[in-house]
């Protein structure tokens, strides 16, 4: 009975095991740099829902990106990486799912017959980050003209991967007159025109903007506050009030109350919201003036100076004249105050202009 046992678990039962898959190296496209020009975009380039995409002939075909010296190409009928990826991240079910290989003929090809090839073409390019773009782009997979091809003709509101992809396209430069000697534009396009992940510029590009943004862009870093004079003095900077900031005459203003409420619960004699407001606007440091206005600029958030602009309780000037004399450690606020300096000297020009 053993010897048949030993037999039994000899004999083959079953198929061999599949070879071994050859693990390759993916293309060093720094995913920090292209998280953050994401993020970036969202918050600092809104204009890009207005920018139409360019026409599809004016984007590069296969071939646009290369790989870095120590990148492994692909072999014949080997998947894309970056395909399994995506088609990882879609959740479909079998057998409507494709195989990398089968999305690859389908947005390469251009392929939207059927119904099921519509879907999968636009649903490779919808997930598809930039980052996937460019390796599969690298591995011959598809082009960026294929994938501006899919965004036209699919349909798909990608705004920033709309964005991004005008920033390689001929007619999107031309387009715009805002290239300096250079050949960037520096608040509109990502990656310098004719420089790839490996050319000797990219890194040294990546490095440097990395640099200016941690630096420029940080709002939590030390910074010094523009000249008061600099900031617009009268009131209403932000628009006409809102219905919750709208007031009568002798009403409190909501949020200078709210600041009040949250900050001085264990205050003596609370101030009230119109005292307050005068010594915000009487810019008086003497005797308690400089506690009360401590606790306005010190505790209040940019919300509430938004809202108390808009029911003219003070103005920004107001805020920065405060903020250089109690000198709160709120680099986040000097920051958002110093966007706005030279407002109203810009303003005051382009009246007389127009005058």
């Amino acid at each position: 009975m053993t010897g048949d046992h030993a037999t039994t678990a000899q004999s083959p039962t079953s198929e061999p095991p599949p070879p071994a898959r050859r693990v390759r190296h993916r293309p060093r496209n720094d995913d920090a740099f292209f998280e953050s020009e994401r993020r970036r975009r969202l918050y600092d380039e809104r204009h890009a829902a207005d920018d139409p995409l360019a026409a599809v002939d004016t984007f590069p075909a296969v071939g646009f990106f290369t790989g870095d010296p120590d990148y492994e190409p692909r072999r014949t009928g080997e998947p894309c990486t970056a395909l399994e990826r995506i088609i990882g991240r879609s959740l479909l079910k079998r057998p409507y799912a494709p195989t990398a290989l089968e999305a690859e003929t389908i947005v390469g090809n251009r392929d939207a017959n059927d119904s099921r090839s519509r879907d999968i073409g636009r649903m490779i390019v919808s997930l598809a980050r930039m980052e996937d773009v460019i390796e599969a782009e690298v591995d011959r997979a598809f082009s960026l003209q294929d994938v501006a091809w899919w965004i036209t003709n699919a349909g798909i509101t990608d705004y920033p991967k709309l964005y991004w992809l005008n920033s390689f396209s001929n007619e999107w430069m031309e387009r715009h007159e805002d290239v300096d000697k250079a050949g960037i534009v520096p608040a509109r396009r990502a990656i310098p025109r004719g420089v790839t992940c490996t050319s000797p510029h990219w890194r040294t590009y990546v490095v440097e903007e990395t640099r200016r943004r941690v630096f420029d862009e940080n709002v939590d870093r030390k910074r010094r506050l523009e000249p008061v004079d600099s900031f617009p003095n009268e009131m209403g900077f932000f628009g006409p009030p809102e219905r919750l900031d709208a007031r009568r005459q002798g009403e409190p203003c909501r949020a200078i109350a709210a600041i009040i409420a949250r900050n001085c619960g264990g205050w003596i004699s609370r101030p009230t919201a119109l005292e307050a407001e005068r010594v915000m606007r009487q810019r008086d440091a003497r005797n308690g003036n400089v506690a009360v206005g401590g606790v306005i600029v010190g505790e209040g958030e940019i919300p509430d100076f938004i809202s108390a602009d808009r029911s003219h309780a003070f103005s920004l000037q107001d805020i920065a004249w405060w903020v250089c004399h109690v000198r709160p450690r709120r680099y986040r606020l000097i920051y958002w105050l110093n966007m706005f300096s030279h407002a109203s000297l810009k303003g005051d020009q382009s009246r007389r202009a127009s005058a």
